[in-house]
């Protein structure tokens, strides 16, 4: 990958996070379950995204660990879970 291509995924990558975090955070401040948040913010992000240039070389690991940080940034209040456990049970699945 040459430069300007990670630069353009790290922007991609950024994009997904911030979206994706508002609408989970959003989920769960009106009292949606963090597995439904989950499940709604994965919608909504698909068809925000799914054509998106560049999106097919996009490291779903860096986009979970993104996810993770951004989502603790904006509500991991709410989540009374630490940033490093949710990040875990995020990347597992594991919301319940």
């Amino acid at each position: 990958m040459n430069a300007s291509t990670i630069k353009q995924n790290d922007e991609l990558i950024e994009r997904i996070a911030k979206d994706f975090s508002k609408k989970f955070c959003n989920g769960v401040g009106f009292g949606l379950s963090q597995e439904s948040a989950v499940n709604f913010a994965m919608k909504e992000n698909v068809a925000i995204f799914k054509n998106k240039k560049g999106i097919e070389n996009i490291d779903t690991q860096a986009i979970a660990e993104k996810v993770s940080i951004s989502v603790d940034e904006k509500c991991g209040y709410l989540l009374q879970l630490s940033k490093e456990q949710w990040g875990l049970n995020f990347e597992k699945g594991d919301l319940n």
